[in-house]
């Protein structure tokens, strides 16, 4: 037999022996992104929201690097938490708390400067004011709280002061959106049957029967228990009674439902009623019940809102 056959056949099979095969590798695919954190309601991101301590949500050190000077302490009140500063000269007021729901405050527009997670978004008022800077960190659940910056006293400001105004209250919104997101709120303790824990629902009563003009009002829930609020949808009008710490802007100046009140009318559609119901438990301060009323279609604001007072005051505890 020839050779060259069988060196042709092993030349074969040697071949055939060292080929390398390829191994059939698993199709490789993009791992799957991670799941978007879940929506955040206010409850969820503050706890209990009728007894929240509203000055562990405002960071003074914010406002001071946004430019204002010669910041006070944290003064405490039953809905928000403010403070004095100063700024390029002027006295202003730092103010978070207010916290409101989803109904509240209509018109608010999505500032789209500010993109949060967690179906939280930062909100401005659908008006603007020469003397003050409001922005709003809402929740998934439309719950809202107000980061407010003012110049105290009132001034009208130009556009380059209201300009640092707003990055102060910018500032301060930041530091609100922080402290929400690394769970900083606490919590205060209200006594059974004290001024904290009072509802003023209870005391501003449905306002309808005793206004004419109030047909289209309703009622707009609070979470935090501290205002009780009747809005008229239809035409902007508002009635709102606050509870909260502080001290009379001014000296007694009539008689209301048996108390001694403070009446201020601002403009011939809004009116500001208050008294004062003794000392607070924070030094200094004092319990008060302050009526607001902005009735744009009432030539006679404080009229109303002095019948609203008549009827409301009695119901206010004796301290």
């Amino acid at each position: 037999m020839s050779r060259l056959p069988l060196v042709a056949l092993l030349a074969v099979l040697l071949t055939a022996c060292t080929a390398t095969v390829s191994p059939t590798l698993p199709q490789q695919t993009a791992p799957a992104p991670p799941p978007a954190p879940a929506p955040l309601t206010a409850e969820q991101a503050l706890g209990n929201l009728t007894n929240i301590d509203y000055c562990s949500l405002l960071d003074l050190d914010a406002a001071r690097k946004a430019g204002a000077t010669e910041l006070g302490s944290r003064i405490e009140s039953l809905g928000y938490c403010g403070a004095h500063a100063m700024l390029d000269g002027h006295g202003i007021d730092l103010i978070v708390g207010s916290l409101a729901s989803g109904s509240a405050d209509p018109g608010r527009v999505r500032d789209p400067a500010k993109i949060l997670d967690q179906g939280l978004r930062v909100e401005r008022p659908g008006k603007t004011w020469d003397y003050s800077c409001i922005r709003y960190l809402t929740f998934a659940d439309g719950t809202h709280l107000m980061a407010a910056t003012d110049f105290s006293p009132q001034i009208t400001g130009t556009p380059d002061q209201l300009a640092r105004l707003c990055v102060v209250d910018s500032a301060v919104l930041d530091g609100l959106i922080s402290a929400v997101q690394h769970n900083k709120a606490t919590h205060v303790t209200y006594p059974a049957g004290s001024f904290g824990a009072l509802d003023p629902c209870t005391i501003l009563q449905n306002p309808r029967p005793l206004l004419p003009l109030s047909g289209a009002f309703e009622s707009v829930p609070v979470p935090a228990h501290h205002r009780c609020t009747w809005l008229d949808r239809t035409n902007g009008s508002q009635i709102e009674l606050l509870l909260e710490y502080g001290v009379l802007p001014g000296n007694i100046n009539t008689m209301i439902g048996g108390r001694p009140s403070l009446s201020v009318q601002t403009d011939a559609s809004s009116c500001v009623i208050r008294t004062d119901l003794g000392p607070a438990p924070i030094a200094g301060e004092h319990e008060l019940a302050t009526l607001t009323t902005y009735l744009p279609t009432n030539p006679d604001g404080c009229s109303t809102a002095t019948t609203l007072a008549t009827d409301a005051w009695p119901r206010l505890p004796a301290h």
